[in-house]
């Protein structure tokens, strides 16, 4: 059942990136929900939200047509939110968990740009800094504060679930 609820919030995230997005684009700054689900994922749930990351990576990938750079930059970025939030900050706090958005989405964007660059894509890797990493940024920060609440809710929930069926906890606090 906690399977059926996860595949939903998936689901509904890739609808949303792929579509509600862009309608909510600031100065042509589309919102990252995808990385947000992923980065949030990753804290409250450890391994699994590198799972999510490999499975909306490979949806991104399918839609745009990009051969894996979608993957290869949420499961890098997954990885990294599970070394830094397991191995060196430990307990999180709210102001950690905007500094792992803040970072992913640095590394994120980083690997999407040099990926462009490897294909022969001319544009000024500099300028896009500017215009895009750094808006996408504050962007995805404050709506990762906005997700994580929801996130917060939702995984209590699906933490008490899994107790009373007695299934083993794999929630991170």
């Amino acid at each position: 059942m906690s399977y059926l609820f996860n595949f939903l919030i998936v689901f509904l995230v890739m609808i949303f990136q792929t579509s509600l997005a862009y309608s909510l684009a600031i100065l042509g700054v589309v919102p990252n929900l995808v990385l947000v689900v992923v980065i949030l994922w990753v804290i409250f749930r450890g391994r699994e939200g590198v799972l999510i990351a490999f499975l909306l990576g490979v949806f991104l990938d399918i839609i745009s047509g990009q051969l894996g750079v979608s993957t290869i930059s949420l499961l890098v970025v997954s990885i990294f939110i599970l070394f830094i939030s397991e191995d060196v900050l430990g307990v999180l706090n709210l102001a950690s968990r905007g500094a792992l958005i803040v970072g992913a989405t640095i590394i994120y964007d980083l690997i999407y740009l040099l990926y462009l660059k490897f294909w022969g894509f001319d544009f000024l890797f500099l300028g896009y800094l500017y215009r895009l990493v750094l808006p996408e940024t504050i962007y995805n920060l404050v709506l990762g504060i906005l997700v994580y609440f929801l996130f917060s809710k939702y995984f209590d929930w699906l933490l008490q679930y899994e107790r009373q069926i007695n299934l083993p906890q794999r929630i991170k606090k």
